[in-house]
């Protein structure tokens, strides 16, 4: 119904850093994110333009709920619905399936390891 409120133009607001944080963002940053995530919660995968700081945070911000919430399905829906950035950005790749397992260790999900 809002959609028209996020939507992008074709340039992607520079993103790169390390750790990334919310509290990082800038005020075009912080709305091309909220964006991406709404289009990743309709199963879409926007194209970031190289400015994967933006699925680190989302990434991120995944791990965080795990911790507190140990909510392992709810990661995993996650990590599934950023898997074209996790297995096109070879960066992303070699932190993001150690860290599932991890997670499926830590939930005593061990098929999943």
């Amino acid at each position: 119904m809002f959609d028209f409120l996020f939507k992008r133009s074709k340039e992607v607001p520079e993103f790169n850093q390390y750790y990334p944080t919310i509290e990082s963002l800038n005020q075009d940053q912080l709305k091309y994110f909220k964006w991406f995530i709404k289009k990743l919660e309709k199963d879409e995968t926007p194209d970031v333009q190289g400015n994967i700081s933006y699925v680190f945070l989302a990434l991120y911000i995944t791990i965080n709920r795990f911790i507190k919430d140990q909510n392992y399905n709810q990661l995993s829906e996650n990590f599934e619905a950023l898997s074209t950035y996790i297995n096109e950005y070879d960066t992303i790749k070699k932190y993001a399936h150690q860290w599932q397992r991890d997670a499926a260790l830590l939930a005593g999900n061990w098929q999943e390891v």
